[in-house]
């Protein structure tokens, strides 16, 4: 479920000691910050199998260097992950999940070494 996969990325940044933000906080924070995961899944015809695919990113305000009031919400990180799993393996995908948000956390903290 949604709550399921916030919880599983919310847990795996905590672990890391990555900052979590409420809205009001992101807000307040410079460049407005915000993660996102967006995952999909199909059936395949046999009915026994999904293909899925999943993507977290990171997404801020950014400005132009050369016109500060030049701004936009871009995405400044990235990373996704595709595959196919079973109807009885289907607990691997919130494994993925937590990979995505591994990854997150380790390219966050190589950028901010002192929040470790």
């Amino acid at each position: 479920t949604e709550a399921a996969l916030r919880t599983e990325v919310e847990l795996q940044l905590r672990m890391a000691a990555v900052p979590l933000l409420t809205q009001e906080q992101s807000l307040r924070t410079p460049g407005i910050p915000w993660l996102y995961l967006t995952v999909g899944s199909v059936k395949s015809s046999e009915e026994r199998v999904f293909g899925w695919s999943m993507r977290l990113m990171l997404r801020q305000r950014v400005c132009l260097e050369r016109d500060p009031k030049l701004c936009e919400t871009c995405t400044t990180w990235e990373t996704s992950r595709f595959g196919t799993v079973g109807t009885r393996r289907l607990g691997t995908i919130r494994d993925e999940v937590a990979n995505l948000a591994k990854d997150f956390a380790a390219a966050y903290l190589a950028l901010n070494p002192a929040r470790k």
